[in-house]
């Protein structure tokens, strides 16, 4: 795919340092998350489906995240004209932000059936699909990703040569697509965003019944278990939003490529799948252990080399004198 002209954007050092630094950490994080159970499910150990769930979701935004510092890397290397590599890499880009945003969508779905506690039988059977093919759920999604990706990139193509680029003469830069491309690319995000909203809001509702129920009861309701249940719907809230502002900035970013310059569109874009990988690692107790541990032993290692070469220079400034 060609791109047009945004090199004052693409030199911009400061822009360049904020998304190399966001696209590592994204990286780190996500391996981090990948390590704890993916090497148990490779062994063919038992591990949680919600646990197999995340392997999945780190696994794809780390990958994205890598993929993003390739054509990052590219694009800096003045290589970003040829047409077959570019192509390539929207594709597995594409596929793999698409695909994320499923992942998470299924994830709060399995979590939601997993608390909700409606007998009515279409739920109990949905509730019976989900909850015991996890893998089959997420074969399907990879392959709806799959599937639409070509539809993605073709639009590009068709609507490439209408795109305004970023000129530093212009105040602003506005879209050239037409309305079909935005309804398409609209309906590509709130796809998986419109069933996620509606598992978050039923499992606010949930929560608050539980609390008005254990407030009516006999038992009623201590301050410990009442904070746990606060902190729950902040954390889904946090989550909420996380999730909608990577939606939002899909939507917009798609339709402003070509103002903002290679830099600043990946960094919006791995942005918000990093720092929700962030606070998954920080709701997670074993996450955060691993992590406390793997900051210690790397702080013990940098300092041992630090003494190490200290006491190497003594040597050779003493055999010098």
């Amino acid at each position: 795919i060609k791109m047009t002209s945004t090199e004052g954007r693409d030199t911009d050092i400061p822009l360049l340092v904020v998304c190399i630094f966001v696209l590592t950490l994204g990286v780190m994080v996500n391996l981090l998350i990948a390590a704890v159970n993916f090497p148990d499910w490779l062994r063919g150990r038992k591990i949680k489906a919600s646990e197999k769930i995340q392997c999945v979701l780190s696994l794809s935004r780390m990958c994205y995240a890598c993929f993003s510092w390739i054509r990052l890397f590219i694009r800096l290397s003045g290589e970003d004209n040829l047409f077959l590599i570019n192509t390539i890499l929207s594709v597995i880009l594409i596929i793999n932000n698409h695909a994320s945003l499923w992942y998470l969508t299924l994830l709060s779905v399995f979590l939601f059936l997993k608390i909700a506690d409606y007998k009515h039988a279409i739920f109990l059977r949905m509730k019976v699909l989900i909850t015991q093919r996890v893998m089959k759920c997420l074969v399907g999604i990879s392959l709806i990703a799959i599937c639409f990706a070509p539809i993605h990139i073709w639009n590009y193509f068709r609507l490439f040569d209408n795109l305004q680029p970023w000129n530093r003469t212009h105040e602003t830069c506005q879209s050239q697509y037409d309305y079909g491309f935005i309804f398409f690319i609209v309906l590509w995000n709130c796809g998986p965003f419109i069933p996620y909203s509606v598992c978050y809001i039923m499992v606010v509702i949930l929560v608050c019944r539980h609390v008005k129920q254990m407030r009516r009861s006999d038992v009623g309701l201590s301050r410990s278990n009442l904070d746990s249940y606060y902190f729950a719907v902040k954390s889904l809230t946090v989550c909420y939003l996380i999730y909608g502002f990577h939606v939002a900035v899909n939507n917009l970013i798609t339709l402003y490529y070509f103002c903002l310059g290679i830099p600043v569109f990946y960094l919006l874009l791995n942005l918000f799948p990093t720092l929700h990988s962030i606070y998954l690692i920080y709701r997670n107790p074993k996450l955060r252990h691993l992590l406390s541990k793997t900051i210690q032993q790397a702080v013990i290692y940098f300092t041992k080399r630090g003494d190490v070469a200290s006491i190497e220079t003594r040597k050779e400034t003493t055999i010098a004198e």
